[in-house]
This record gives C-alpha cells, sequence and structure tokens, in this order.
C-alpha cells in the first residue's frame, strides 16, 4: 500500500506465536551469554554498578576512600542510605573492582 502522507494507514505487520518464542529464546540466549562472559558472580549486579557509578560522578574526592581502603564501607553505607538495607562489604567490594577494571 503506498501512503501519500505520514498518517495515512500503514500495513499491519502479523506476528504469530512462533515469533515471539523466537524472539524471546534469541533474547534469553544473548542476556546468557552477557551474564556468563561479562559479568560473570555480579550477574544482577547491573543496578549497583550503575548506583556506584552514579556515587563515584558525585563524591567529592573518591580516590581518598582508596587511598585508606575505605571506598567500599563508605559505598556500602550510600547504599543503605538510600534503601534502608546495606550489601555486603565483599560484594561491594567486587562490584568496584569490576568498574575500575572496565
Amino acid at each position: 500500500m503506498h501512503r501519500s502522507t505520514p498518517w495515512d494507514a500503514v500495513n499491519h505487520v502479523v506476528v504469530g506465536p512462533r515469533d515471539c518464542e523466537n524472539a524471546i529464546k534469541a533474547v534469553s540466549a544473548f542476556i546468557a551469554e552477557a551474564d556468563s562472559n561479562v559479568f560473570g558472580e555480579l550477574v544482577g549486579a547491573h543496578e549497583i554498578l550503575e548506583l556506584y557509578h552514579d556515587w563515584s560522578h558525585k563524591e567529592p574526592n573518591p580516590g581518598r576512600y582508596r587511598v585508606t581502603g575505605t571506598r567500599a564501607a563508605v559505598f556500602c553505607d550510600y547504599i543503605g542510605q538510600l534503601s534502608g538495607k546495606g550489601i555486603g562489604k565483599e560484594y561491594t567490594q567486587a562490584i568496584i573492582d569490576y568498574y575500575d577494571m572496565l
């Protein structure tokens, strides 16, 4: 069908159950690959990585915590203030180390 104006009707795309199943399988395979080969043991840490990124750019001098070895503890406190529930220092340190490696 030819469209003479942008608001003219367009042809509909027919998507069946098999198309949906194939798309879900492809997305799931990509996620599994990224989780195992990119994030490793930090699977599910995407939100924490984003929070660390934001915190490290808002914090006036985050390098001072690296020198004193308290960066993970300070970031743990920050997470605790945001959510009312803290996370472990070792897990937080693994997130920070991964972030620094990127």
